[in-house]
């Protein structure tokens, strides 16, 4: 099981925390006790505190994770990113000619790419 302090676990996955206490942190943001969101899960408040202690610790499950969070109306957003910097070069290949002869647009690079398919990129790429 990864830790903290060594954020590699046996299979070799690399686990990057920023932070911890962020269910904790968030629910004390929005002015929720561990009543309110115990309620809104059918659980105990004893649940949703030991729910904290685990994210603390690294060891809550997605499942869990994702259901506290909808109870706080808030969502699960979960990321895989290359381990290392890319060595490929940043400029575009160069764009193919079409039909007509001219040049179609280079391709955005891969990040906004992905935030293209995601809905998420910037204005020209619309």
């Amino acid at each position: 099981m990864p830790s903290s302090s060594s954020p590699q676990g046996s299979t070799g996955i690399e686990f990057t925390r920023t932070g911890s206490d962020r269910l904790k942190s968030i629910r004390l943001e929005l002015g929720l006790g561990l009543r309110e969101v115990a309620e809104r899960l059918d659980v105990s408040p004893q649940a949703v505190h030991q729910f904290e202690k685990s994210e603390t610790a690294g060891t809550i499950s997605l499942r869990q994770l994702e259901n506290v969070a909808h109870a706080m109306g808030r969502r699960v957003v979960y990321a895989l990113v290359p381990a290392r910097a890319s060595r490929r070069p940043t400029a575009a290949p160069a764009a193919p000619a079409t039909l007509a002869g001219d040049a179609a647009p280079a391709p955005p690079p891969p990040v906004e790419h992905s935030m293209f398919l995601e809905n998420l990129a910037a204005d020209r790429f619309d």
